[in-house]
């Protein structure tokens, strides 16, 4: 079977403000990728560019392409595991702005990644970006 992907993104529908939280502390993504799936991620604050969390330079940094496809996004992006290690100083950026994500999803099989949900957290609690079950 020929690998297929797909690209996913929120709306003006469906992005989150923070505007109201005072401190961000973490993203928290759950999903669930059987065998021979994957899926990677880009955030977006408003007035930016798509980025991702380089760990080892402990910085968000713009993802080369920002006319995303779902290629760009699995090749440019992170995976789960690593927004979820995002240090809380990492979050910083975020405070006070609108996010924006981008999944890409991809399967070499009859399978298919499942998003559980995204959601970003904060002191003054946690706010759902987006869930899909």
């Amino acid at each position: 079977m020929a690998t297929k992907q797909a690209l996913m993104t929120t709306t003006t529908a469906n992005h989150v403000s923070t505007s109201d939280i005072s401190t961000l502390t973490a993203f928290e993504v759950k999903e669930t990728c059987p065998g021979g799936t994957a899926t990677r991620y880009v955030v977006k604050k408003s007035g930016g560019n798509w980025q991702k969390y380089d760990a080892s330079a402990k910085a968000w940094a713009d993802v080369a392409t920002q006319s995303l496809t779902a290629a760009s996004v699995m090749t440019e992006g992170n995976t789960a595991a690593e927004l979820n290690a995002v240090p809380k100083d990492g979050m910083t950026p975020f405070t006070g702005k609108t996010i924006d994500v981008a999944a890409a999803l991809q399967t070499e099989n009859d399978s298919v990644p499942n998003i559980d949900s995204f959601i970003v957290k904060g002191e003054s609690g946690a706010f759902s970006l987006t869930e899909t079950k």
